[in-house]
């Protein structure tokens, strides 16, 4: 078995496998070097384009006051709406469980029993969870998406 160890045969096989590792490697760096630069790319341009369109905004003087603000927070609210929408889908059902969860942490430090009451309430918002999660990652798939798309940073 020694001899197969050092053999000419072994040490290119071990060979191979070792460049193959490193070709593994530095493709796999290499293209998260890429994603990463195309990221700060169109991060900053989608700050570049609202930065702009406010800017133009603020020294319209043509437009009244009123109507710059209206104009800004109309250029603006795309891409918050789109935040907003995420936000609202992963934080509904979460908060309320966290609400439980802060109160059950109290109950406990304070050496009380958990009331059965809560522990149903608790169980209820589990099951909601776990029947309105797979919807739910469907839509946070498709706003992360959106959002990315958006940004610039894929193309939908």
């Amino acid at each position: 078995m020694d001899t197969f160890l050092m053999s000419s045969f072994s040490i290119n096989v071990y060979a191979g496998i070792i460049v193959a590792i490193i070709v593994a490697g530095t493709s796999f760096g290499y293209g998260l070097f890429i994603q990463n630069k195309r990221y700060k790319k169109a991060r900053k341009t989608a700050i570049e384009k609202i930065s702009k369109r406010i800017s133009e905004i603020l020294h319209k003087e043509s437009l009244h006051p009123v109507e710059r603000a209206e104009s800004i927070v109309s250029a603006c609210s795309h891409a918050k709406l789109s935040i907003s929408n995420l936000g609202r889908l992963l934080n509904s059902d979460i908060d309320m469980l966290g609400a439980f969860v802060s109160e059950v942490v109290v109950i406990r430090a304070e050496g009380r029993e958990i009331p059965n009451r809560m522990v149903d309430q608790i169980n209820q918002r589990l099951s909601v969870i776990k029947n309105t999660w797979p919807l739910k990652e469907d839509l946070i798939e498709i706003e992360i998406e959106k959002l990315l798309s958006e940004l610039g940073i894929v193309e939908i």
